[in-house]
């Protein structure tokens, strides 16, 4: 327990860091921290893609559980709620994930993922579903951003 409450407060300060680089912020106040589990919906979560975005759950988080399938991240609004961007820290993203899921600077949806209702209020989205597509995944010191 206390390991992770270590990896996740480094972790948030990492970004804390990274994301003001060249003083230019790269969150606003309308970003949110969730947990990102990667997979397919209709797959149970296996296969690729996003399968679900839930609420943050501090140290009950599935983060660092045997499965490596979640991830924490920050989601803001982009293009006036039209999209979001999801906000990762590298060393925060298991092995496995990565290499299935972001290293061939793509991140491949192959069906919709609803966005929670909680993500879609606090933010002020227009948009309720990640569609199917390729996404670029783009990496930059540690920090990786995929915008939809």
């Amino acid at each position: 327990m206390k390991r992770t409450a270590q990896l996740l407060s480094y972790g948030m300060e990492k970004r804390r860091q990274a994301l003001t680089q060249n003083g230019k912020a790269v969150l606003t106040e309308a970003s949110m921290h969730c947990d990102v589990i990667f997979g397919s919906p209709t797959a149970d979560c296996r296969g690729t893609g996003v399968c679900k975005i839930t609420a943050y759950q501090d140290f009950a988080s599935p983060l660092l559980s045997n499965h490596c399938k979640c991830a924490p991240a920050f989601i803001h609004a982009r293009n006036d709620g039209k999209g979001i961007e999801m906000v990762l820290v590298r060393e925060l993203v298991c092995t496995t994930l990565y290499r299935k899921h972001l290293r061939h600077g793509a991140l491949v949806l192959t069906e919709n993922c609803k966005l929670p209702g909680f993500l879609v209020a606090g933010l002020g989205l227009q948009v309720r579903t990640l569609r199917p597509g390729v996404y670029p995944v783009k990496e930059h010191n540690g920090i990786i951003t995929i915008q939809f």
